[in-house]
């Protein structure tokens, strides 16, 4: 039973080969450059929010206004080049939210926030008929369709009888291609309840048991005694991926992290021109790490 509750945290989707020690987000997280607070105080030359970061270089009173440097989320975001107060602010020679502000060049997707998708749920998704295209540049995720078969294969394996109701699920995220390398950013949370019946505790397992072991590797995990026996356990995970890895090209096909224990293998298709871009992918193998079918739109 310990090895069926560890699979079930093959629910961390879209990992692509990418770490998942990450913050959601492009290559860096929340917050940009630096953190929040800083070199001065509130009030005097400079005011809440140091160097850079919340608040940034000078603040509230000072000799520039709130939200000066560098905003939470990086390079340039909400607030844009001058802030609210534009020239002259609170107290000070540029105004509030100054030189640039929240969800800047990295932060939640990067740049302008991606789209939150509702994700599908099926035992078998459709099929791909790959047909390759320039993968180059960057992506955002439009929809999606879960394989339950594929997502739970290692946990069926072990307990041929549980089954898994009540599946939703929602995801935001984007992908950039260079020539060399592919980076994601996405946030993916999944919800359902898993009905494990008696024949697979074998009373030796109770589902205070199981819960305690769900919860270790789930967001959250509920777990009560079901009525013919065996367990009912709610659940919810959240999986968050950023990172840049290698990639390399075939015949309709790509391959993350080539020639290493990590390496996976997706047959895709881009349709359209342009901004009308289509990539749909399909990871390969018995046990995807993207298990189902996936639709980004051309940024």
């Amino acid at each position: 039973m310990k090895n069926l509750l560890v699979a079930v945290a093959v629910v961390s989707l879209m990992a692509c080969g990418s770490s998942t020690t990450g913050g959601t987000g492009g290559g860096s997280g929340t917050g940009g450059g630096s953190g929040t607070g800083g070199g001065t105080g509130t009030g005097g030359g400079t005011g809440t929010g140091g160097g850079t970061g919340t608040g940034g270089g000078t603040g509230t009173g000072g000799g520039t206004g709130t939200g000066g440097g560098v905003g939470t989320g990086g390079g340039v975001g909400t607030g844009g080049g001058t802030g609210t107060g534009g020239g002259a602010g609170t107290g000070g020679g540029s105004g509030t939210g100054g030189g640039s502000g929240t969800g800047g060049g990295s932060g939640t997707g990067g740049g302008a926030q991606a789209p939150l998708i509702t994700l599908t749920f099926q035992p078998t998704c459709p099929a791909l008929t790959a047909c390759g295209g320039d993968v180059v540049g960057k992506w955002e995720y439009s929809a999606g369709c879960v394989s339950t078969d594929a997502l739970f294969a290692q946990v069926k394996q072990l307990c041929p009888s549980v089954t898994f109701t009540s599946m939703t699920g929602d995801s935001r995220g984007s992908v950039i291609f260079t020539t060399a390398n592919v980076a994601r950013a996405i946030n993916t949370n999944i919800s359902g309840v898993a009905n494990i019946p008696s024949s697979c505790t074998n009373t030796i397992v109770t589902c205070a048991q199981i819960q305690s072991g769900l919860a270790s590797i789930a967001k959250t995990a509920t777990c009560t005694n079901g009525i013919a026996g065996g367990c009912v356990c709610d659940f919810t995970f959240q999986a968050l991926t950023s990172g840049a890895v290698p990639y390399t090209k075939g015949v309709n096909q790509f391959t993350t992290d080539p020639a290493t224990a990590q390496a996976k293998t997706y047959d895709y298709c881009i349709t359209g021109t342009g901004a009308a871009s289509v990539f749909t992918y399909r990871e390969l193998g018995m046990t995807p790490r993207d298990p189902g079918i996936f639709v980004m739109g051309k940024k």
